[in-house]
């Protein structure tokens, strides 16, 4: 299953020899490798060409705090594989992220470069924090604290003694000594935190994108939906293989050529496996184009 988008990637790069000619391209992550292979080419390479690297976080709804940072140098395999690891993040995962990251970039983010291998790293760092949930502020973290018998001497005191404590004061105490913030909906100590080391800045953990051109989301009677990569991958082989004469409805389509996507709007069609047998050969001759003729087919879908 194809995993959504989170992040918005801005690229712009200038011709060598004209400036004033100007390439742009966006790209939503996590993307496939197709996607990406589209987004440096709509930039005439000039993203694997030089050291520049012309593009900029513009939108992350899950880490808003990543939009305002600039990098010392990444690539969009390394904002891939990030964003590919947001993606994966549970609630709680998530607002440990969110809570952690002002520690990694500084207060002066504003005004220096960030490194991607810390952003990246941190995302192994998000199951080493405490974490209460439902807690919104001093005053349920404290009355929390307390009806957990979790704050010194409580032991000792009486019901109604208990009764008069101030939960937000109590909560207020607790947090400013874990150094501790509340995100989302949960409380997160940061006490003791420390970055793990897992990338090392040359070598991402092993990581597959998705490998596809197009993808087709389907479902007939004896399936509820399914999901084929063209081309066709190991599993997908084996389900045509079995599928033969089957027939499906086609509810979804993508592409990781974006323009070819307005020739499917509102596209609601019956499809066989012959048909995925022909778009599957069709790709296979559409990846033997060199440079030069898939900017020429890309460019066909613009008129």
């Amino acid at each position: 299953m194809a995993m959504k988008k989170i992040m918005l990637i801005e690229m712009s790069s200038e011709n060598e020899d004209d400036a004033s000619k100007q390439y742009a391209a966006d790209i939503y992550l996590p993307a496939s490798l197709y996607e990406i292979d589209d987004a440096i080419d709509k930039c005439r390479g000039y993203l694997v060409k030089t050291d520049i690297m012309p593009f900029s976080i513009s939108e992350c709804e899950r880490v808003p705090l990543l939009s305002q940072l600039r990098f010392d140098g990444t690539n969009l395999y390394e904002l891939n594989f990030l964003a590919k690891q947001i993606g994966e993040f549970d609630n709680a995962q998530l607002a440990v992220y969110n809570a952690l990251l002002p520690l990694v970039v500084g207060e002066n983010y504003e005004s220096e470069l960030i490194s991607i291998k810390d952003l990246i790293n941190l995302t192994y760092s998000v199951d080493d924090c405490s974490v209460a949930a439902k807690v919104f502020n001093d005053k349920d973290f404290g009355e929390m604290l307390i009806d957990n018998e979790m704050v010194e001497g409580i032991e000792n005191l009486s019901d109604e003694m208990i009764k008069l404590l101030d939960y937000g004061k109590v909560g207020e105490a607790h947090r400013k000594a874990e150094n501790g913030v509340y995100v989302n909906g949960y409380y997160i100590s940061r006490e003791g935190f420390k970055l793990k080391e897992i990338f090392n800045g040359e070598t991402l953990p092993e990581y597959t994108p998705d490998n596809y051109l197009f993808r087709f989301h389907l479902s007939n009677t004896e399936i509820h939906e399914t999901v084929i990569d063209v081309p066709f991958n190991e599993s997908t082989e084996q389900f045509i293989k079995n599928a033969k004469e089957s027939e499906f409805n086609l509810f979804d389509f993508e592409s990781a050529i974006p323009k070819i996507l307005r020739f499917s709007k509102n596209m609601r069609i019956r499809i066989d496996v012959d048909d995925l047998n022909r778009v599957n050969e069709l790709v296979k001759s559409y990846l033997l184009l060199d440079e030069i003729q898939t900017v020429k087919f890309k460019a066909a879908f613009s008129k």
